[in-house]
């Protein structure tokens, strides 16, 4: 998800992302990712979560990340 989306809707939303890169190789690159999202009123703000992996080929080679969202809505001209 992009950070600058956090909250950008009324709705809590909740998504779950899978990608096989190159599918027809033996040891394909695959990404898993989740995110979750709110906006809060009261702050106007949006809060979210990011966590992704991704298994890199036949290297083996993984990485896993966890990050926090945060956007701020700022009203420019009525």
């Amino acid at each position: 998800m992009n950070p600058g989306f956090a909250g950008i809707t009324q709705q809590q939303r909740l998504v779950a992302n899978h990608r096989i890169q190159w599918p027809n190789l033996p040891q394909a690159f695959t990404t898993y990712a989740a995110s979750y999202d709110i906006w809060v009123d009261e702050l106007k703000s949006g809060f979210g979560l990011l966590a992704t992996t991704d298994k890199m080929g036949s290297a083996g080679w993984r990485t896993s990340t966890a990050n926090l969202i945060y956007s701020y809505k700022v009203k420019i001209s009525d």
